[in-house]
């Protein structure tokens, strides 16, 4: 089973050290047995919403559900960043969530891969699963 993974990303394209809502932009991957192939780049609309802007603050939802929803119309299955903020539970309720340390695509890459097991299990575990940590 491929897995459709997006990845927090930075303009440089490397995993920043902030929560996912702030990415860049999304880097949108199939994991493969042998790693990740490229799908997509997302940028990231929902970047500069901060708390009460719009009507809505950003750790009750508003910011969450639009990243959710840009995410799942691409089929995304596992979200993956360095760090995570206070909306990881609704988000983990809909996506495999995942923290890890590496700030290269291909450092990320290598630990997917060696954590496909766990992946999938926290998939098949629906609204149940918690997040994963595939930190080294």
């Amino acid at each position: 089973m491929d897995l459709t993974v997006a990845l927090a990303l930075d303009e440089t394209g490397r995993l920043p050290a902030d929560h996912f809502g702030q990415a860049h932009h999304y880097g949108i991957f199939t994991l493969t047995g042998d790693g990740l192939a490229p799908v997509a780049e997302v940028a990231n609309p929902f970047r500069e919403a901060r708390h009460g802007e719009g009507g809505h603050a950003h750790h009750h939802g508003g910011k969450t559900a639009g990243i959710a929803g840009l995410l799942a119309e691409r089929g995304v299955d596992v979200l993956v960043s360095r760090q995570w903020g206070h909306n990881v539970g609704r988000m983990t309720r809909r996506f495999v969530t995942v923290i890890v340390n590496d700030e290269t695509v291909e450092a990320v890459a290598a630990r997917l891969v060696e954590g496909r097991d766990a992946l999938v299990a926290a998939l098949e575990a629906g609204e149940a699963r918690r997040p994963v940590s595939l930190r080294r």
